[in-house]
């Protein structure tokens, strides 16, 4: 969340602070899926759906932030 909020309010961006942001992003995304499977397997305990829920924010996130990774 810092590293997004340093690169929406920040001036002009370095090209690693992009790609790092990037990447954690893309981790969220892919953690929030991992769990997700994981309670719909049974391996845990939870609503399967939640984690998918707090992936949209990231992944609204990716939208914003992959333009700027072109730049």
């Amino acid at each position: 969340a810092v590293a997004l909020l340093v690169l929406t309010f920040g001036a002009e961006a370095s090209r690693l602070l992009v790609r790092v942001t990037v990447a954690l992003l893309l981790l969220s995304v892919a953690s929030d899926a991992f769990i997700s499977l994981a309670i719909r397997a049974g391996v845990t305990r939870g609503d399967w759906w939640l984690p998918l829920v707090f992936s949209v924010v990231p992944l609204i996130a990716l939208f914003y932030c992959v333009p700027r990774l072109r730049r």
